[in-house]
């Protein structure tokens, strides 16, 4: 780096689920998600993210809160090659 000061930035996805938006009329049921569901959903943006042309693949984190840290939880172990960690919060 000589002296310069170098600029990194972590390009982020987050996600919301069809089902969770209330006030989208069309989006579908409240009672049809559960965690697996969301599973299906993060593979989903995972899968996505993977192809931007800006991703490090080798640096790929799971993070999230409450249910999405059970969705995270859920969704890491089948995918251990491609994620490099998950982050938790209660």
């Amino acid at each position: 780096m000589d002296g310069e000061v170098q600029t990194r930035w972590v390009p982020t996805a987050a996600s919301t689920f069809e089902t969770r938006e209330l006030h989208v009329s069309n989006q579908g049921a409240i009672t049809d998600m559960s965690p697996l569901t969301e599973v299906s959903d993060l593979e989903a943006v995972l899968a996505s993210a993977q192809t931007w042309d800006f991703v490090n693949t080798d640096y790929i984190y799971l993070m999230g809160c409450s249910q999405g840290g059970l969705v995270s939880a859920l969704t890491a172990p089948d995918h251990a090659d491609e994620i490099r960690a998950a982050i938790l919060f209660l």
